[in-house]
């Protein structure tokens, strides 16, 4: 695994916010590139992303808690085949936090590969 921590915000050695980027490869060498975004505003969000030939092919969302085991409240992940949704998960309805989480992961990861791709 190789990764690029650029951004990585951390306090007494946990890291509480900042992005991520990360490569992946097995021994065929299929190499999957998985960008991590994480803020703490008022709660914990994780987004992860992941790619395959600069396609998104994965994609997550979870807010977790701010207690010490960082619990898991609501997740929602996307599977993708050539920028189309081809599996999702059941859609839930964090109604204390439906501003933050009724966004189009698709596009909001090639958002992310677009800009890491620019730098």
């Amino acid at each position: 695994m190789k990764s690029i921590a650029e951004g990585v915000i951390k306090r007494d050695n946990k890291v509480v916010g900042g992005y991520g980027i990360y490569s992946l490869s097995n021994l065929k060498n299929d190499t999957v590139f998985r960008i991590e975004y994480h803020d703490n505003f008022g709660i914990n969000t994780y987004k992860t992303y992941y790619y395959q030939n600069n396609k998104i092919v994965y994609a997550t969302l979870e807010f977790k808690n701010t207690d010490e085991q960082e619990t898991t409240f609501f997740r929602k992940e996307e599977f993708y085949n050539d920028d189309k949704v081809i599996l999702k998960s059941p859609e839930q309805n964090p109604k204390r936090y439906i501003d933050i989480s009724s966004f189009s992961m698709l596009d909001d990861g090639k958002k992310l590969l677009a800009d890491f791709q620019k730098k």
